[in-house]
C-alpha cells in the first residue's frame, strides 16, 4: 500500500524476484543477503505511477536490512522522492 501526492491510500499489484545474493553493510554489521527487486504500475486518471522497490533480505536476521523505494509518475509534477533505510542494530532472540 502506498499513499501520498493527492491519490490517498493505494494499493499496487507488483512482481517480485530475486536478483542475486549479496553481502551487505549497514550500521547493524555484514549479512549475506538475497536481493530482492519489486515492480509495479497503476494508472491513476491520467498519471501512470511506477513503483520499483529493492530490498535486501537477510534470512540470518529473519528480516529486510536495507530497503530503497522510488514512486514515479508519468503526467505529475510531482517530483519523485526516493527513499532508503538501513538496520542500524540487531540481537538474535535467545
Amino acid at each position: 500500500m502506498l499513499a501520498g501526492y493527492g491519490y490517498g491510500k493505494q494499493k499496487f499489484q507488483t512482481e517480485a524476484r530475486v536478483v542475486g545474493r549479496e553481502k551487505v553493510r549497514v550500521p547493524a554489521g555484514v549479512f549475506d543477503t538475497m536481493h530482492v527487486q519489486a515492480t509495479g504500475q497503476k494508472s491513476m486518471g491520467s498519471d501512470l505511477i511506477r513503483i520499483n522497490c529493492n530490498y535486501w533480505y537477510s534470512p540470518e536476521s529473519m528480516r529486510a536490512v536495507k530497503m530503497s523505494l522510488e514512486v514515479k509518475y508519468s503526467n505529475s509534477s510531482f517530483t519523485p522522492n526516493p527513499e532508503s533505510y538501513e538496520l542500524v542494530s540487531f540481537e538474535l532472540g535467545r
